[in-house]
């Protein structure tokens, strides 16, 4: 009966075993990159990102594309620095990044992508980022 039990007992853990090794090398080479990338938190428990990121900066919280899709405006309103940052949404390379005065959720592109408009709330005038050829005015004015 022990040796039964003993028996059992090692091929549960062989199976266990290969069921946790990966089947082929795109396996392997996809968990060795993803575990390369975990990040571990103060609890204990950690987390793995999937896709790709961007450097943004300090809490990024609206995010917005273009008419045509080529451009990407996204909000930062963090306690540092706040400021919108220009994407390029095909080549996913940040272009730009202009400081701004206060923390604006409300983001817009113009129909034909001359300006961004900001606005921070109902009370306070809109603001007008100005578009370049991929760049943004580092100047603001209003709309």
């Amino acid at each position: 009966m022990k040796l039964l039990k003993f028996i059992v007992l090692i091929v549960l853990c062989w199976s266990c075993k290969k069921a946790m090794t990966p089947a082929n090398k795109e396996e392997e080479a996809l968990l060795k990159s993803l575990s390369s990338k975990r990040v571990k938190l103060p609890n204990g428990w950690s987390l793995t990102p999937v896709g790709r990121s961007l450097p943004l900066n300090d809490l990024p919280l609206n995010l917005i594309v273009s008419p045509s899709h080529k451009y990407l405006a996204v909000s930062n309103n963090g306690q540092s620095t706040q400021s919108i940052t220009l994407i390029d949404a095909v080549t996913e390379k940040v272009l730009d990044d202009v400081s701004i005065p206060k923390s604006y959720l409300g983001l817009a592109f113009s129909d034909d992508e001359k300006r961004c408009t900001l606005q921070p709330e109902m009370t306070i005038k809109s603001l007008c980022i100005l578009l370049k050829t991929r760049s943004l005015f580092r100047s603001l004015k209003s709309c």
